[in-house]
Formats: structure tokens, C-alpha cells, sequence
């Protein structure tokens, strides 16, 4: 069973499905965009300084997202966080 922060331990399991399941799909919606704004910015910013150079600083930027996303209290904070992931 999946429970959300809105589940009232009233046994309405099809709607903390939906709510799951709503989240999910919505999570890989905006992941799937943030990879893809990540390559279109990322690659012409790596051509342009040199990947050597921006190797520091993406993982410290990868690691402050995966930081953020284990300390993360709220849906919304959740998927800005995998975005960074995604992202860098």
C-alpha cells in the first residue's frame, strides 16, 4: 500500500494509488524535460570551456541535488531536486 501525506488511514486506497500515480507521471515529466534542457545547455557550455573544467563543479552540483533530494520534505521539493539530478 502507498501512502501519501493526504492519507487518512480511512482505507480509500484507490485514491492514494491516484494520487501515486499522479505524482509519478508527473515526476517523469519533468525530469525527461530537465534532461533534455540540460543537453541542449550543457553541451554547447562544455564545447565552449572544456569538460575538464566544469567537471568540479557539475558533480559538486550533482551531489548538492542528490543532498537535496534525500532531505526533501515535499513532492514539489522531490522533483526539483531529481531535475538537478537530470539536469547536470
Amino acid at each position: 500500500r502507498i501512502r501519501t501525506r493526504n492519507n487518512d488511514d480511512s482505507g480509500n486506497v484507490e485514491q492514494n494509488e491516484y494520487s501515486a500515480s499522479s505524482f509519478a507521471s508527473y515526476l517523469a515529466a519533468i525530469v525527461t524535460l530537465a534532461t533534455a534542457f540540460g543537453k541542449f545547455i550543457n553541451g554547447p557550455l562544455v564545447d565552449l570551456t572544456g569538460a575538464r573544467r566544469l567537471l568540479l563543479a557539475y558533480g559538486l552540483l550533482t551531489c548538492l541535488s542528490l543532498l537535496g533530494l534525500r532531505y526533501s520534505h515535499t513532492p514539489s521539493w522531490a522533483i526539483g531536486c531529481c531535475a538537478g539530478v537530470e539536469f547536470f
